[in-house]
C-alpha cells in the first residue's frame, strides 16, 4: 500500500495521501509505516504536518466532520479551555456520522484510483527483460570475454519467426474449431499474473473432436529447434510452453513395447543419445540417400537407447502426426505470457482430432545472478514431471496404440 501511495503523489501531485488518523506523525499515530500500523489503512483526508499542531483538508475535498465525541479534531486541544464538550448535542452527532458514511463512500470510489495509479506504472515483464538484455550488452561491450564464454550470445538472440520454414508455414494454416479469439481479454491495469490466470482458465486445456484406436505410428510433422539460451529470451522461442518431447531424441518418448511401433520425422540427420557410437544403433550414423525425406525409428524395448533403430524412407507409414504452432496477440510477450497449441491430425484427410493448447510465463527471479535468473517459470496446463507429460499423455489420448511386443 506504502508503495501504491507513493506512485500516486508522483504521479498526482495535487493530492497528498495520508492515513485518516490525525497526529504528529505523516505515516501513523506511532511514526510506524503502513505496513507496521494497519490503524493507517484507513480513509485519504488530511495533509499533516510534523511537529504541529496544525491539520489541513486535501485541496477539493470536504472537510472532515467533528468528531462525535465532542465536536472538534482530536488532534485539537483548544477546544472550550482544553475540554471537549458536546457543542451541538444529539443533532450534531447524527451530522457526524452521515458525514463519516459520506466520507466512507468516497473512500471506497478513490481506492480503485489509488490501486490503478500503482499498477499503471508497475514496470512489466517485456520492461525488466529490456533493462536486463541492455545491462549484459553493456558488459559485453566493456568486458574482455574470454574465448569459449557463450554468456553474451543471448544479447545476439533475434525474436523467433514461426514462418521461417514451409513446416511452420503449414502448421499456421490450419483451421481448427475452437481458434482462440482476436480479444485476448486483456484489461489495462491488469497484473501479469491476473492475465496469465484469465488465459489458464479461459482458454487453457485439452480439445478432443475424435479419438482413433489401435494407431501403429506417428509423424512428427514439425521438429523442435534445439534451444539452448533461448529458453532464456522473452521472444527467442515460438513456444516456451514446450512437448510433448524436446528436439533431443523424441522417439524415445514414443517408440517402446506400452507405446507406438514406430515414430517418423521429416528430420533426418538427428543423431543418437549424445551422438555417440557406444549408446547408439549403428544405424544411426548412417547417411541418408539423396531422395530420401524422412526418418523412421522403431525397435526400442523401452529401457535400453541402443536397441532403437532408424531407416530413412521416401514415403510415409504414419495415417496421423501432430505438430505445433505458438499464439501471437497483443500484450501477450510484453505481460510475459506466450501460448501455443500442439494439434493432432488425420494426414489422409487433414481433420483435426484434437488440440492441446497451453500457456508459460516469464519472469526474472532477482535472487538469481545472471541471465538465468530470466526463465518461463510457469506453465498451465500443468507440465507432468513425469515420464508422460502433459502433451505426450494427450496424444495417446486421442491417439490409441496398438502395443508393440518388439524387445519382449
Amino acid at each position: 500500500m506504502s508503495r501504491c501511495l507513493s506512485l500516486l503523489v508522483m504521479q498526482c501531485p495535487h493530492v497528498v495521501p495520508v492515513p485518516a488518523r490525525t497526529g504528529t506523525g505523516t505515516v501513523g499515530d506511532d511514526g510506524a509505516s503502513p505496513r507496521e500500523n494497519p490503524r493507517t489503512d484507513r480513509a485519504i483526508r488530511y495533509h499533516i504536518h510534523r511537529n504541529e499542531d496544525k491539520v489541513e483538508p486535501i485541496r477539493g475535498l470536504p472537510p472532515f466532520p467533528a468528531s462525535s465525541r465532542g465536536g472538534c479534531p482530536r488532534s485539537s486541544v483548544k477546544c472550550s479551555g482544553g475540554r471537549r464538550k458536546n457543542a451541538g448535542g444529539e443533532g450534531k452527532r447524527k451530522d457526524s456520522g452521515m458525514m463519516r458514511s459520506r466520507w466512507s463512500i468516497f473512500v471506497m470510489g478513490l481506492l480503485p484510483i489509488v490501486l490503478s495509479a500503482c499498477e499503471s506504472t508497475a514496470e512489466t515483464p517485456g520492461e525488466r527483460f529490456q533493462k536486463a538484455i541492455e545491462q549484459e550488452a553493456k558488459y559485453c561491450a566493456t568486458h574482455k570475454i574470454e574465448r569459449g564464454n557463450t554468456r553474451c550470445e543471448i544479447t545476439k538472440l533475434k525474436p523467433a519467426d514461426p514462418l521461417a520454414t514451409e513446416e511452420g508455414r503449414f502448421a499456421h494454416s490450419i483451421k481448427i474449431p475452437n481458434p482462440v479469439p482476436e480479444d485476448s481479454g486483456y484489461k489495462s491495469g491488469m497484473t501479469p499474473e491476473q492475465y496469465f490466470d484469465h488465459l489458464c482458465k479461459t482458454e487453457a486445456g485439452e480439445f478432443i473432436y475424435k479419438t482413433v484406436e489401435n494407431v501403429e505410428g506417428i509423424y512428427q510433422m514439425r521438429p523442435r529447434p534445439a534451444v539452448g539460451y533461448e529458453a532464456n529470451h522473452l521472444y527467442a522461442i515460438e513456444d516456451p510452453y514446450g512437448g510433448p518431447a524436446g528436439n533431443d531424441q523424441p522417439e524415445m518418448k514414443f517408440v517402446r513395447p506400452t507405446r507406438y511401433q514406430f515414430f517418423e520425422s521429416p528430420d533426418l540427420l538427428r543423431r543418437g543419445p549424445g551422438g555417440l557410437k557406444e549408446f547408439s544403433h549403428p544405424s544411426y550414423f548412417v547417411t541418408p540417400d539423396k531422395d530420401a525425406t524422412l526418418a523412421r525409428y522403431f525397435g526400442h524395448n523401452g529401457q535400453k537407447p541402443k536397441t532403437m533403430q532408424k531407416e530413412f524412407d521416401v514415403m510415409r507409414k504414419s495415417k496421423f502426426g501432430y505438430t505445433w504452432r505458438g499464439i501471437t496477440r497483443p500484450h501477450d510477450r510484453e505481460m510475459g505470457v506466450a501460448g501455443s497449441e500442439l494439434i493432432v491430425l488425420n494426414l489422409e484427410t487433414n481433420e483435426v482430432l484434437g488440440v492441446h493448447r497451453g500457456y508459460a510465463r516469464f519472469d526474472i527471479d532477482k535472487t538469481v545472478a545472471g541471465t538465468a535468473a530470466m526463465q518461463w517459470w510457469k506453465r498451465c496446463p500443468t507440465v507432468f514431471k513425469t515420464e508422460t507429460n502433459a502433451r505426450l499423455s494427450f496424444i495417446l489420448k486421442v491417439l490409441s496404440p496398438i502395443p508393440s511386443t518388439q524387445g519382449k
